[in-house]
């Protein structure tokens, strides 16, 4: 009987290994993709326009639609959350059982959240330079981010999947 329990832990390590690894790889891929761009829009100072659609380089210290840009201390105060926010996510794999829907989740809110760090620390602002028509300019980082919450959103309240967040049973 010990024997199976071990195994049964054993197979639970491979899978949240397994898990982890997909987590890191698809989460670096869409890091890539957001400083990628942001690299060649800051390097460049790109401007494109088709009129609904421009590319825009522009930068911004506070968070989503430039709100609190205005407060000296708001990059200081954006990079501690962004630091609290990825461990939080981190924790969520350990602390939570695993799921499609959690997975999904915790890889676009840690690429985002770590893309819009990633600049703070380097350059002082994020970098934004998406925008359609009189929209506020964005990044990819802030479309990861949106989406996470409401794919959680979805999946939390109108799916009324509830059992996203349950605990592992070790």
């Amino acid at each position: 009987m010990v024997k199976h329990t071990h195994k049964r832990i054993s197979i639970l390590s491979r899978q949240r290994t397994r898990y982890y690894i997909q987590l890191v790889l698809v989460s670096l891929l869409l890091l890539l993709l957001d400083q990628g761009t942001k690299y060649l829009v800051h390097q460049r100072h790109v401007r494109f326009s088709l009129g609904w659609f421009s590319i825009t380089y522009a930068t911004n210290t506070g968070s989503l639609f430039s709100l609190f840009a205005k407060y000296a201390s708001s990059n200081t105060i954006f990079i501690s959350m962004s630091v609290v926010a990825l461990i939080a996510l981190g924790f969520l794999g350990v602390y939570f059982k695993h799921s499609k829907e959690l997975c999904i989740v915790q890889t676009l809110l840690f690429a985002g959240v770590l893309g819009n760090l990633i600049d703070r620390v380097l350059w002082g602002f994020v970098i934004d330079w998406i925008s359609f028509w009189n929209y506020p300019v964005f990044n990819i980082a802030d479309s990861l981010i949106v989406l996470g919450i409401a794919v959680l959103i979805y999946y939390s309240f109108i799916k009324k999947n509830n059992d996203i967040f349950l605990f592992h049973k070790t």
